[in-house]
């Protein structure tokens, strides 16, 4: 492990010496055109921030690393060789952090490592290599470094973009809407307003995605084959690559894997088909989300759906999902032995993998952490709060509450005042009034609790800490 970050370190430093231009190494290439330059400089400068990354850390630290090495597969191709032996690198040493993690072997579970890197990489290799003898042959003209580059940079997310509206078009037209925030963009949960024909609607919301990829893939080949002589010349080949990225879309959501919380349309089709507890957990899910979408407030949800919902502890997007559901559903009907089980629960089964939580429940259980124990977790609460990052995709009223609990706890009375005031008004603005009473109960709570007590509040620091304990709950 050691050894692979060293040498994947010094590959990288020798990759920026050689492309950056004004540093020691640097020898402008023959003939090179201004654009090919302008694409060896960016390429040099993710190879030099990818060196200076600590690779050990999360696999989100290493986004330059895959960078540099995706950027030397396609576009450039003298330099395909060296992004290969990156690639390979970089496989290897998720490889090696996984095989640290309990529970995560690859025996459960078909991870990125193993499959969904691997797969993406060949299939680009080589859709690029032919999409390169197809141009050469058909006379097309040579696309700049620079456009091929900046187009993918652009194409990338377009195919992504389409993937997930493909999900969100097929569920719309069976009554299916996505929530994102409640299981993340890439895969969002489905919320259905009644039971009528569950299945087919879930699965025809998991072939959605794959059916928009195919489809783009399939205009852009189109505008691929026809551009010769046309005025899509210039763009013949970066619509080749944009088929090919697409495409690889396709085959890889189609392929049943799960890897860090998150899970493949294939393997969502799988599961659907099997009629197992992990189909009744998304129709559980389906329905529960559906009655919040249309303003039911938690304690009204149904306790037998809620039970379904955590039938499967598999520390997937959708059981943290499952369990967030059974403490709101707790917190609104103030069982406080049951709350503080379900977060007990988050906290500790994905203390090993933060980022498989949503970002809605991760700000939940900083939220309490800080509000209820406050003595006991208020580092831990912070930290689970420095993981949300900015609350992107989660409600902005749940983020400022999760802010004035924090403020509580570090002893910030006035700030917490502020913060519950823009959250109560940011909750008066809610378009549902079930969803608008429950958080103006909740800031209700906080602020009874703390600010008008705040001549008691002692700073966490001071506190004398006490365990987090699982203790058996009750009513769901």
């Amino acid at each position: 492990m050691k050894f692979g970050c060293t040498l994947l370190r010094a590959l990288l430093v020798v990759e920026a010496l050689l492309l950056v231009p004004g540093l020691p190494a640097w020898k402008t290439p023959t003939g090179a055109s201004p654009a090919t330059l302008a694409y060896l400089l960016v390429l040099g400068i993710f190879s030099g921030l990818a060196a200076f990354t600590e690779l050990k850390g999360k696999p989100t630290a290493r986004i330059w690393a895959w960078g540099a090495a995706i950027t030397n597969l396609p576009v450039y191709p003298a330099l395909t060789p060296v992004g290969v032996l990156l690639s390979a690198l970089l496989i290897v040493l998720e490889k090696g952090k996984q095989g640290r993690l309990p529970r995560l072997s690859w025996r459960r579970q078909a991870t990125a490592a193993w499959i969904v890197w691997p797969t993406i990489l060949a299939f680009s290799w080589l859709g690029a290599a032919n999409v390169h003898y197809f141009a050469a042959g058909a006379g097309l003209p040579v696309s700049p470094s620079l456009l091929l580059f900046g187009g993918l940079l652009l194409v990338v997310p377009l195919c992504a973009a389409t993937h997930q509206a493909g999900h969100r078009l097929a569920g719309a037209s069976v009554g299916l809407t996505g929530v994102a925030s409640w299981s993340g963009w890439a895969d969002p949960q489905p919320a259905a307003s009644d039971e009528s024909r569950l299945d087919g609607r879930l699965l025809l919301w998991a072939l959605g995605g794959p059916a928009a990829s195919l489809v783009l893939a399939a205009l852009m080949m189109a505008a691929f084959v026809v551009s010769p002589g046309s005025q899509l010349a210039e763009l013949g080949e970066l619509a080749g690559l944009a088929s090919v990225s697409s495409l690889a879309l396709f085959f890889v959501s189609l392929a049943p894997w799960k890897a860090g919380g998150y899970r493949s349309d294939g393997a969502l089709l799988v599961t659907l088909m099997r009629r197992s507890a992990e189909h009744r957990r998304e129709r559980a899910l389906a329905i529960l989300t559906g009655q919040w979408v249309s303003g039911a407030r938690p304690r009204n949800w149904d306790p037998r759906r809620l039970r379904n919902a955590v039938a499967v502890p598999d520390r997937s997007r959708q059981h943290a999902t499952a369990c967030a559901m059974n403490y709101l559903y707790c917190l609104d009907h103030d069982y406080d032995s049951s709350t503080r089980y379900w977060i007990a629960r988050l906290a500790s089964e994905f203390a090993q993998d933060r980022q498989a939580v949503p970002v809605r429940w991760q700000l939940e259980i900083a939220y309490y952490l800080a509000a209820y124990d406050t003595s006991a977790h208020y580092g831990e609460a912070e930290h689970w709060r420095r993981s949300a990052g900015r609350g992107l995709g989660a409600p902005h009223g749940v983020l400022l509450r999760c802010e004035a609990a924090l403020a509580i706890s570090r002893g910030d009375v006035e700030g917490a005042d502020a913060l519950l005031g823009a959250a109560e008004r940011e909750a008066l603005g809610e378009l549902s009034s079930a969803t608008s009473a429950f958080e103006l109960e909740l800031l209700t709570r906080l602020r009874e609790r703390f600010v008008c007590a705040a001549p008691a509040v002692q700073p966490a620091s001071a506190a004398v800490p006490t365990p987090l304990r699982l203790v058996s709950f009750r009513a769901v």
